[in-house]
């Protein structure tokens, strides 16, 4: 194997949010006000970012640009909206141990990585750079520039060709069963599993076995061993 492609939340980093939250859905409303004078519940505004909308990805900027061009506001909020939104409804936000050492050893190697992620990019973007792991990337795609989310199979493809990646020389990273190795696996991908604590609840490393080639449990030093083994 000559590239290594991650999911970002639950392989790589541990995230906890609550957006449904009483205390930050008022606090988010009254700086939505603040900031863009619109005297409007602001939750109905953002019913395209929170609806299920299949495969399909919303992007949070895009939505909020929206919103402010029909009320002929600035558009250069919907970047602070986004920003404040983030850091008031996340809990939790830090990579899991042995994750970015993990990283690092298969860079030293030689090997290239590469971030598939269902993620909003006015998020993940700051994150993986204040968490210090953006430099350690060859290529970051996430699912709100895409336009569609795992486990899409154009998804998967789009890396490939974007990247020239060779499907036999190609293995992928994640911690859920359905959106992570089911499609890698269907476009020709190598796998490794690893169950975290945010992994679906109904996954397993056990079960994971049935369709990974390799099914670890929390063990990133374990990880590690075997991704280094496949270069």
């Amino acid at each position: 194997m000559q590239n290594f492609v991650f999911d970002l939340y639950g392989t790589l980093i541990d995230v906890r949010t609550d957006e449904s939250d009483e205390g930050f859905r008022r606090d988010f409303s009254r700086y939505f006000e603040r900031l863009t004078g619109i005297e409007r519940d602001v939750w109905p505004l953002l019913s395209a970012f929170f609806e299920n909308r299949g495969e399909e990805e919303a992007d949070f900027v895009a939505e909020m640009t929206k919103t402010l061009d029909k009320f002929g506001k600035k558009r250069e909020y919907a970047k602070k909206l986004a920003e404040y939104f983030r850091k008031r409804s996340v809990k939790r936000l830090a990579l899991y141990d042995g994750a970015r050492e993990t990283l690092q050893k298969l860079k030293d190697k030689g090997a290239k990585l590469y971030v598939l992620s269902n993620a909003q990019a006015a998020f993940t973007l700051p994150e993986l750079k204040g968490l210090g792991i953006y430099e350690l990337f060859d290529g970051i795609e996430l699912s709100s520039e895409f336009g569609f989310k795992k486990p899409c199979l154009k998804f998967f493809e789009y890396i490939l060709a974007k990247y020239g990646l060779k499907r036999e020389e190609t293995a992928f990273v994640g911690n859920d069963i359905a959106a992570d190795i089911v499609p890698a696996k269907k476009v020709g991908l190598k796998t490794a599993y690893i169950r975290t604590e945010i992994s679906p609840a109904e996954d397993s490393a056990e079960l994971a076995k049935n369709f990974a080639d390799v099914a670890i449990d929390n063990d990133f030093e374990k990880l590690a061993e075997v991704l280094e083994a496949w270069i």
